[in-house]
């Protein structure tokens, strides 16, 4: 099974838990027999683990395997002397100035960010989803004594909790490991700074050729750049508090929960942000190039998408479209089985090997290709949490609220390294 695909499962049987409880305290009863019993497998008990157990062990091994091949393939590259600003490099080498006063530090995928997590912290299961669970509650008897300490001095009068950067690097990381984007190969930015300018190419210089003894005329590239303001970015999840103080695996559920609503909004913003009032994504940027297919999306379309991103001089890394359309062409056919033998219509050769990351984030009308490394997700380290009793209706329905927020921008550091699909119906 692919690590998508064991997070994909956690996140259904979190789900699933969770409108069990639910509908159980909509129809004011006690849990049935067969709805405990269901339970049970999903999150464990005294006596055995749960399936969630047994799909978080095989999502660390697969995590732990894909960051293992991708440094090996990185070392092998860097033996070849080719991409060698691929390599994994340690964070202490891995920072990039963009302007005088200001830096970020890159990681890559399958890369953790580095934010020196203690021993204790590190020997904690679900750390950043038994920290929510203590902001939410308040410290008890079972909370670890390293989370206890953290609650105590990062709280504020307003009720919320600025988490230890140890913690706060989890949660980012829980978003980076399920976003498409990410996954397609866009890096991840810490910054230390609310502001900095990164430098773009506007235009490339042009190749001359040239007489014995006659003068270069000389072309400069253009350069330009952008100012990255992290825009502020939240949350909200809702939980019965019966639930937090008495149900089984909370901190895995709370933990998945906000792995998948942070990725969820990474990818939203990153694909199709306006903006205005929010971060403006690949598909609203100016200057990207772009076909209207005006029909029904298929491998031909695909085909010239990526040729245009390589006559750019850009190695495409995937192509990011809807679980409708990339349903449709996987099931592409030729003939009707009746004038013609019906078969499956194959991909271009130039489209072979190619990643395809199927979204619910992008509409079915669009698709976008390209070198999603030439794509920056820069994260304003911090992350905030804050809780609440009486927002909504918590007070009446005896729940409790949390508010996750971070603060973050999308940044596009080479208009010309993607190519755009509009119109598809």
């Amino acid at each position: 099974m692919s690590l998508r695909a064991i997070q994909d499962e956690i996140f259904n049987l979190c789900e699933r838990g969770e409108a069990i409880v639910q509908q159980a305290e909509k129809e004011d009863r006690e849990l049935t027999k067969l709805e405990r019993e269901e339970l049970d497998r999903i999150y464990g008990n005294d006596k055995t683990p749960g399936k969630l157990a047994a799909l978080k062990e095989e999502e660390a091994r697969e995590l732990r395997m894909d960051a293992e091949r991708k440094e090996i393939a990185a070392r092998r590259a860097v033996e070849r002397r080719t991409f060698q600003e691929d390599a994994p490099a340690k964070p202490s080498a891995n920072v990039h100035s963009f302007n005088g006063n200001s830096s970020a530090r890159r990681y890559r995928r399958g890369e953790a960010i580095d934010a020196g997590l203690s021993k204790e912290l590190k020997s904690i299961p679900n750390l950043a989803g038994e920290f929510a669970l203590a902001a939410m509650l308040g410290p008890q008897d079972s909370t670890p004594e390293p989370i206890r300490a953290a609650l105590s001095t990062n709280s504020n009068g307003s009720g919320g909790y600025l988490v230890p950067d140890s913690v706060s690097s989890q949660i980012i990381d829980l978003a980076r490991n399920r976003a498409v984007l990410l996954e397609a190969g866009a890096q991840t930015f810490v910054m230390d700074a609310a502001r900095v300018l990164v430098p773009t190419v506007e235009t490339d210089p042009t190749i001359e050729h040239k007489a014995e003894n006659a003068a270069f005329v000389g072309s400069d590239p253009v350069f330009g750049q952008i100012s990255i303001e992290p825009q502020t970015l939240g949350c909200l999840v809702t939980i019965s508090r019966e639930l937090a103080e008495d149900g089984i695996g909370v901190a895995s559920i709370l933990e998945q929960l906000m792995g998948s609503k942070l990725a969820q909004m990474v990818d939203y913003y990153g694909i199709q942000g306006t903006g205005s009032a929010q971060l403006l994504g690949l598909l609203n940027v100016n200057g990207i190039g772009s076909d209207s297919v005006g029909g029904a999306v298929d491998w031909f379309d695909i085909a010239d998408a990526i040729t245009q991103v390589r006559v750019n001089n850009h190695e495409p890394s995937g192509v990011i479209l809807s679980p409708l359309n990339h349903g449709n062409l996987l099931k592409s056919v030729t003939g009707d089985g009746v004038n013609a033998a019906k078969d499956w219509l194959r991909q271009s050769p130039n489209s072979e090997g190619m990643g395809y990351f199927p979204s619910n984030n992008i509409p079915d009308s669009s698709i976008i290709v390209g070198d999603f490394s030439k794509l920056m997700w820069c994260v304003r380290s911090g992350v905030r949490i804050e809780t609440s009793v009486d927002a909504g209706e918590a007070f009446e329905r005896h729940q409790l609220k949390m508010k996750l927020v971070v603060r973050a921008a999308w940044a596009v550091q080479d208009k010309s390294a993607f190519h755009k699909l509009t119109g598809i119906s």
